[in-house]
C-alpha cells in the first residue's frame, strides 16, 4: 500500500508544473513590452539640430586695431623772444595762412637795440670805405685797413642779431591751418621758448596705431587700411599705411605704424578715434565657419559635429587664422559636409539626430 505522504506528491506536481507555465508565459510578455519601451525611448532621445552646408569661397584674415587721427601738420608755436603780449591779430577758430602774422609782442626795447646796431654798423661801414681810400693811396698799412673791415663786419653781425630778436617779437604761423588756442591773453607775458599758439591742419591727417609684434612681418608700407569712425556709423573710410616703426613699443609690446588719410570731406578731424581694420591674407577656395561651433577637447585639439544620414559625425579639425569670428579649417571638412550649428553642444559622436534647418554657408557666414 503506497503511503499517504507519497499520494499527495504525486497530486501537487502537476501543479508545480501548470504554475511554472503560467509565469514563463507571463516573462515572455513583459520581455516584449520592456523592449517596444525601449525602442520608444531610443527613438526620443534623436536631437533636433541645424545645419549649415559647407560652401568653399574666399577667405580673408582681418587684423582689427583701434588708432587715434592726428594732424601731419600741428604746430604749438613758441614765443621765441620773451614780452608782454600788446595785440592777437588772429582768434581762435581762425584760418590762417603759412607766415601770416597772428600777434605781437612788445617791441620798443628790441627796436632801439635794433635801431643803435643798425646805426653803429652803417658807421663802420662809411669808415672802411675811407680807409680803404687812403689804403689806395698808401696812407696806411694792410693790417690797419683789415682792422677797419673787421670792425664793419662785426658791427653788421650785431645788427643782424638785433634785427633778428626784433623781428621775433612778430608771431607768425609757420603753416597754413586754423588757429586752434591761444595760451596767453593780451597784456600778459610770454616766457621765451614757451607755447603761446596752437595751430593745426586738418587737410593732411593721419591715424597712428600699434601692431602686435606677432604680425611684425605681415604689414608693410603701402597696405591698405579701411576705418570707420563712431561719429560716423556705417561710412567706411581708406588710407596706407605710410610708416612701419623697426622697433617694437617696449611699453605694450606693439610696433608703431602711421596709416595716411584723407579728411573725408572735412568730417574727420584730429583726435578722433578710429576702428582699423587691416587685411594680412587671403584666400580662395577655403572652408571657414563660425569660430563658436569649435570645440576644444583638450590641449591643440579641436572637433566639430557633423550630420551624415540622421547621425552625428565626429570630426577632428586642424584651425588656421581666425577674423571676424570665423576661423579657417585648413584640414578636417569638406565642402557639402553638413555642419551641426544648433544644438551641437548635446550630440555625441554616432548620436541620433533629427534636422530641422538648413542652411548654406560661404565662409563663416
Amino acid at each position: 500500500m503506497v503511503p499517504i505522504k507519497f499520494r499527495m506528491n504525486l497530486w501537487i506536481l502537476p501543479a508545480l508544473l501548470l504554475a511554472g507555465t503560467a509565469l514563463f508565459v507571463s516573462g515572455c510578455g513583459e520581455s516584449s513590452a520592456g523592449n517596444e519601451k525601449n525602442e520608444t525611448a531610443s527613438n526620443e532621445q534623436a536631437v533636433h539640430v541645424s545645419v549649415l552646408e559647407l560652401a568653399p569661397g574666399k577667405f580673408s584674415q582681418t587684423l582689427r586695431l583701434t588708432g587715434n587721427v592726428e594732424s601731419e601738420d600741428d604746430v604749438m608755436i613758441p614765443a621765441e623772444e620773451g614780452g608782454k603780449v600788446v595785440k592777437w591779430i588772429a582768434d581762435r577758430g581762425d584760418r590762417v595762412g603759412a607766415g601770416q602774422i597772428i600777434a605781437r609782442l612788445d617791441s620798443g626795447v628790441m627796436k632801439a637795440s635794433f635801431d643803435a646796431a643798425n646805426a653803429s654798423y652803417k658807421l663802420a661801414e662809411v669808415t672802411y670805405q675811407k680807409q680803404k681810400k687812403v689804403f689806395e693811396e698808401q696812407g696806411i698799412s694792410e693790417l690797419q685797413l683789415k682792422t677797419f673791415e673787421y670792425q664793419r663786419d662785426a658791427a653788421k653781425a650785431q645788427a643782424d642779431l638785433t634785427r633778428s630778436r626784433f623781428e621775433k617779437t612778430i608771431i607768425r604761423s609757420p603753416i597754413a591751418g586754423t588757429l586752434n588756442d591761444r595760451f596767453v591773453d593780451e597784456g600778459e607775458m610770454a616766457a621765451p621758448g614757451t607755447p603761446i599758439a596752437h595751430v593745426v591742419s586738418s587737410s593732411r591727417l593721419k591715424i597712428t596705431a600699434g601692431v602686435p609684434e606677432r604680425y611684425a612681418g605681415r604689414i608693410k608700407v603701402g597696405d591698405e587700411v579701411s576705418f570707420t569712425i563712431d561719429a560716423f556709423a556705417g561710412e567706411v573710410f581708406t588710407g596706407r599705411v605710410s610708416f612701419v616703426s623697426p622697433a617694437v613699443n617696449v611699453n605694450n609690446r606693439t610696433i608703431p605704424v602711421e596709416i595716411r588719410i584723407g579728411s573725408g570731406g572735412g568730417k574727420i578731424k584730429p583726435e578722433m578715434i578710429a576702428d582699423l581694420r587691416v587685411s594680412l591674407q587671403s584666400t580662395d577656395e577655403s572652408i571657414a565657419i563660425p569660430s563658436d561651433y569649435v570645440q576644444e577637447v583638450d590641449i591643440n585639439e579641436h572637433v566639430v559635429y557633423v550630420e551624415k544620414d540622421g547621425v552625428a559625425k565626429k570630426r577632428i579639425v586642424k584651425l588656421g587664422p581666425s577674423s571676424d569670428g570665423s576661423v579657417l579649417i585648413e584640414k578636417g571638412l569638406q565642402a557639402g559636409e553638413r555642419l551641426i550649428t544648433l544644438g551641437f553642444q548635446h550630440v555625441a559622436d554616432g548620436q541620433k539626430i533629427v534636422v530641422d534647418e538648413v542652411t548654406e554657408s560661404t565662409n563663416g557666414e
